[in-house]
């Protein structure tokens, strides 16, 4: 039910955007957007559930099933704003409350479809299959208590923050720097598309790799990939073919990272103490990820690009510090 309560506020979000739009609002625009946002936090927390009836053996290959629908989406959202737009102005409305139409359609149908297809939940029917009993409400541990004591979560947690944050201070500023070297729009676009299939598009096999080398492994592979991207990007300008293969890489080490650490993350975990810790970690890579979009402009505005790709190297190293404090082969529960 928290995945259907997610897709339901992002419609709620959408149509308020949607009336937004039609009445120029900025404040309605602003709070219809977190709305919107927590269709996004549906979307990272179904990765997790695709874990709950997985086997042990094969929970990389669950996660990256999950990450690669979300390629779909990624790559079809651009392909419909036109006729979105379209669409809108023949409702009278502003052409550009048209994305936000087909995200309202888009979480409608994604409500209906897990509550419909997931009539059990998954975590509730793995309960069932749990030969430990189950501890009563009253001895539910917050998040924070189960990280502290289950220090190879705290692990994940840290590496995947750090590294999304490393890689959304790139992608934010990464279109203003391909401006600033006289890329066209369309140029601009296709750089970012790779980015984005960089993240989503290989997937499977990063979940294969996941499942058959160990989270550790991968997630350390995708840091120093991601660090070798930021480096590519730092040395680039204005050569657009490396800045390209810089941020295909980092894209590519993300998947790598957040394929790695949620296997990591839940494989640490006894089944009931999972969703609290799991929610937190989605919490503090969302929340540590804005932050660092944020601080990427003012770097950027004042320093340049360079001091920026220094930070995000030493961000990653800390997600590298992380990938080598998990366990080769983490304890595994039911």
């Amino acid at each position: 039910m928290g995945l259907v309560a997610g897709y339901l506020a992002c419609l709620l979000g959408s149509l308020l955007c949607v009336f937004a739009g039609a009445e120029s609002s900025l404040i309605l625009l602003t709070v219809g957007m977190v709305f919107v946002g927590a269709g996004l936090a549906a979307t990272w927390q179904a990765r997790f559930a695709a874990i709950d009836l997985a086997d042990e053996r094969y929970r990389g290959r669950a996660v990256s099933v999950v990450m690669w629908a979300t390629a779909a989406g990624a790559a079809a959202g651009p392909a419909v704003a036109g006729p979105a737009g379209a669409v809108a102005e023949m409702l009278g409305l502003p052409r550009l409350t048209g994305g936000f139409l087909v995200a309202a359609l888009g979480a409608l149908a994604a409500a209906i479809w897990v509550a419909l297809g997931m009539r059990t939940d998954p975590l509730l029917l793995a309960r069932q299959f749990n030969p430990t009993r189950s501890p009563s409400p009253r001895q539910h541990r917050s998040a924070l208590a189960v990280v502290r004591a289950h220090p190879q979560a705290a692990y994940g947690i840290l590496a995947i923050a750090s590294a999304h944050a490393a890689m959304l201070a790139v992608m934010v500023i990464a279109p203003l720097q391909m401006e600033r070297d006289h890329n066209g729009l369309e140029m601009i676009g296709a750089v970012i598309g790779l980015h984005i299939a960089g993240m989503y598009a290989l997937s499977p096999l990063v979940g294969w790799c996941t499942d058959r080398a160990g989270p550790r492994v991968v997630t350390l592979t995708g840091a120093v990939m991601m660090l070798t991207g930021v480096v590519t990007i730092w040395a680039s300008p204005p050569l657009l073919a490396l800045f390209a293969t810089g941020l295909f890489l980092i894209g590519l080490g993300w998947s790598c990272v957040m394929i790695g650490t949620s296997t990591a993350i839940t494989t640490a975990l006894p089944l009931d103490e999972r969703p609290a810790v799991q929610g937190l970690s989605d919490l503090v890579m969302g929340g540590v990820g804005g932050v660092a979009g944020a601080v990427a402009g003012v770097v950027v505005g004042r320093w340049g690009f360079q001091p920026l790709s220094i930070a995000e190297a030493t961000t990653l190293g800390i997600t590298v510090l992380a990938a080598l404090a998990i366990q080769r082969r983490n304890t595994h529960f039911s």
